[in-house]
C-alpha cells in the first residue's frame, strides 16, 4: 500500500469509530434532593468524564467505548475500576437519561439516573 492509501485507510477507520457517550460531563448525584447531595460526602454522586467515574470511595477508568445499537446516545465502555484496596474490571453503560441534565448508568444487574448537579 502507499503512504497516501495509508492515510486514507486511516482516516476511514477514524471516521468509523465509535463515538463516546452523548452524556456531558460534570457531576450528578442518584438523589439531588438530599441535604449532602452533590458534596464530596455524598455516597450517591458521580463524577463523570469522558474517560472515567468517580464515586465516593472507588474511579473506573474507561475504555474502548462502543455505540449501543438503536438506544440514541448510549455507549458500552470496557471498565477497570479501584477502591477500597480492590479491582475489578467490568462494563458499563452510559446514556442520557429522560428528564433534562440525567444521565443513566447501567452496571451488571442494575442501573440508576442521575441529576446534574448544580
Amino acid at each position: 500500500m502507499t503512504p497516501f492509501k495509508n492515510a486514507a485507510a486511516l482516516a476511514a477507520l477514524l471516521a468509523a469509530a465509535p463515538a463516546a457517550a452523548d452524556v456531558p460531563p460534570g457531576r450528578y448525584d442518584a438523589d439531588p434532593g438530599t441535604d449532602i447531595a452533590c458534596t464530596q460526602y455524598s455516597n450517591g454522586a458521580v463524577d463523570v468524564t469522558p474517560d472515567s467515574l468517580g464515586y465516593y470511595e472507588s474511579s473506573c477508568s474507561l475504555s474502548d467505548p462502543v455505540d449501543v445499537r438503536g438506544m440514541d446516545g448510549a455507549t458500552l465502555y470496557d471498565a477497570q475500576c479501584t477502591g477500597e484496596g480492590q479491582s475489578w474490571t467490568t462494563r458499563v453503560m452510559l446514556m442520557p437519561g429522560l428528564e433534562e441534565d440525567s444521565i443513566v448508568i447501567v452496571l451488571p444487574g442494575y442501573a440508576t439516573t442521575y441529576g446534574l448537579c448544580k
